[in-house]
């Protein structure tokens, strides 16, 4: 896939964010032209100042394209955005897109910048998954574990039980949930014991949970995690 290459005129763009913003953000037409033209792109970070990023997909409707999505619903409640903000982006290459944010005011907003890592013991698959805390999470006793994860964790899909450690070395058992899905046929998540953890460790909207595969110790059946601040 050939690197889109930045124009001098579309490497920055700023939108207002209109009544659709929360299913999509129209990408102007002129960055599309530069940069995106005659590349198959689908999917584009989005960075913070503070450094936090999400992926986003990328969409074509009518010959336009727009960011949408789970991952730019997630970047919405993450920063509270709302009718009327401005989003203001500089591209760095490689699908790559700086952001800031501005409020009614035009004062530039505060940033989540609180990132939690988490490690689960699996000795097969080196694979690992990020989480965007949103009210939902923090709210009910549920995380949604991604489809593409549990697939490549044979052993997972048949446990019931976890443990998170914190960075304090506090141990918080939580349950699996399995479920079925239409289109995924199963899928699982988090559920009893989810919402201590997330009181214990002042979990809030727009917090990241990076949760890495780690190698468990011999003679233990049991899947664990831990989580830094």
């Amino acid at each position: 896939m050939a690197t889109p290459t930045p124009h001098p005129c579309s490497s920055r763009f700023f939108r207002i964010l209109w009544p659709s913003f929360i299913q999509k953000l129209i990408i102007p037409k002129a960055f599309v032209k530069h940069i995106l033209k005659g590349v198959s792109i689908k999917r584009a970070r989005l960075v913070n100042p503070n450094g936090n990023s999400w992926l986003i997909n990328i969409y074509k409707e009518n010959q336009c394209m727009y960011f949408g999505g789970d991952g730019w619903k997630e970047l919405i409640h993450a920063h509270n955005l709302k009718l009327g903000y401005i989003l203001v982006f500089s591209y760095k290459g490689n699908m790559v897109l700086n952001f800031r944010a501005y409020d009614l005011s035009t004062c530039e907003i505060t940033y989540p910048s609180k990132v939690f890592n988490a490690k689960i013991r699996n000795p097969k698959v080196p694979k690992n998954f990020e989480v965007i805390m949103t009210s939902h999470n923090l709210s009910r006793q549920c995380l949604y574990i991604p489809v593409e994860f549990t697939r490549q964790c044979d052993g997972l899909a048949h446990r019931h039980e976890l443990i998170l450690k914190d960075s304090k070395g506090q141990s918080w058992p939580v349950h699996l949930c399995h479920r079925k899905m239409a289109k995924h046929g199963s899928g699982m998540h988090i559920g009893g014991g989810w919402l201590q953890f997330a009181k214990g460790n002042s979990l809030d909207i727009g917090d990241k949970c990076i949760f890495k595969l780690k190698q468990r110790k011999q003679g233990d059946n049991r899947r664990r995690a831990s989580a830094e601040d």
